[in-house]
């Protein structure tokens, strides 16, 4: 731990990401885990929440790449401004929503800033990390995700409970004008700088060998973030039809499902990937998860739910710092940030076509046609269907 807090006082670039990031994951957990329920509110059934949740993913998953080439030309800084500036305003136009439709514009624009973000996040850890500390590096800046995620559904919840719906999105979009603050002190490479490195780098082509590397990451992400879709957005209703949860429950089950313990495996499994290795965490997490889901349907109260969903956020969140350190390591250092875009683009989709596919169970539940619990079947599938592509992998090696 010593080690790690030196890493980030020692770096400045680093220092500034972890805060901005921690103000991101603190506002996107205030607004993604409830926001099906606020969808519901707005008057839509479950085919339209799944609709709508399902087009923000496409914006994502179709600005992901061209946010890649976008960044290198305007810098990483410009980068993290512009997705603060779209979330504010996005926010402030929650609030004006009197039905799905009203909302849809909103949500796809605020849906976007995940691919902006991301990607920016993402290229600006591969450049400050090395090949010895990068799963290390990637874990302890996914924690700010997990501090996002085990304060902002308990916080939604509260303020939905006591105070509606628009408390909520004031708030959150509040903290994304806090997010501009650390961002305008952000010094990261230059568009110069990154010409000036082309050059003295041999140029790479897109070589047989990386096509295949980053196909292989893409078609995993895809499958893992289906089958977490496919319950992301119907565990709120799960939760509220199978246990009569109020909307503060649900908030303290996703702080504590995913929040809790995704902060509790991040840091743990950026190291345990360095000393065992990617390919041997990316296995064994694919291969529990998929168990996991499988005993979920069998949890017949809250509680138990509970220590269950905990144990398949911890299992999949630690994949996270392993799979994009095994990429980045993987390919030629020129084409990362495509490789990265191509990467976080299969995770979008997979968070595009999911929502659907559980929109769908569940309105074949409302209808009487499968039990409540099938999606976590299917979730446990796709998860299943990841595991070929890992072991299709090869052992990294810096390139």
């Amino acid at each position: 731990m010593v080690k790690i807090l030196s890493l980030l006082k020692q770096n400045r670039v680093l220092l500034l990401l972890f805060i901005i990031n921690i103000l991101f994951a603190f506002n996107m957990n205030l607004v993604n885990p409830l926001q099906s329920l606020f969808i519901e509110n707005l008057g839509a059934n479950v085919l339209e929440i799944s609709l709508v949740i399902s087009l923000q993913g496409l914006v994502s998953t179709i600005l992901m790449i061209p946010s890649g080439i976008f960044m290198n030309k305007i810098g990483e800084k410009k980068m993290l401004l512009i997705s603060s500036i779209i979330s504010m305003v996005a926010l402030i136009f929650y609030t004006f929503a009197r039905g799905w439709q009203e909302l849809l514009p909103w949500a796809l624009i605020y849906g976007s800033i995940f691919s902006t973000f991301v990607v920016t996040r993402m290229s600006i850890i591969a450049d400050n990390s090395s090949t010895e500390n990068r799963a290390t590096t990637y874990g302890l800046m996914n924690m700010t995700w997990s501090l996002g995620s085990l304060l902002g559904p308990l916080i939604a919840g509260l303020l939905v409970d006591l105070y509606g719906w628009n408390p909520l999105f004031y708030l959150a979009s509040f903290i994304s004008v806090l997010s501009i603050i650390p961002a305008l002190f952000f010094k990261g490479k230059t568009r110069i700088i990154k010409e000036i490195e082309k050059k003295e780098e041999p140029d790479h082509t897109f070589d047989s060998k990386t096509v295949r590397i980053i196909s292989l990451f893409f078609l995993m992400q895809f499958a893992m973030c289906t089958g977490m879709g496919v319950i992301n957005i119907m565990m709120p209703l799960y939760l509220i039809k199978i246990f009569s949860t109020s909307a503060t429950e649900v908030g303290i089950f996703l702080s504590i499902g995913v929040g809790l313990s995704t902060l509790l495996t991040q840091l743990p499994s950026g190291l345990v990937a360095d000393k065992f290795g990617n390919k041997k965490v990316l296995l064994s997490c694919a291969l529990l998860t998929a168990l996991l889901y499988l005993l979920a349907p069998f949890m017949g109260n809250y509680l138990l739910l509970v220590i269950v969903y905990m144990l398949i956020n911890a299992s999949w969140s630690m994949t996270w710092p392993s799979s994009v350190a095994y990429l980045v390591d993987s390919v030629p250092k020129p084409k990362r940030s495509i490789a990265i875009s191509i990467r976080q683009t299969g995770i979008r989709l997979g968070f595009t076509i999911g929502p659907l596919i559980g929109g769908y169970l569940w309105y074949m539940f409302e209808q009487g046609t499968v039990p409540p619990t099938f999606p976590f079947y299917i979730s446990s599938l796709f998860f299943a269907l990841s595991i070929p592509t890992i072991l299709c992998l090869k052992n990294s090696k810096s390139r």
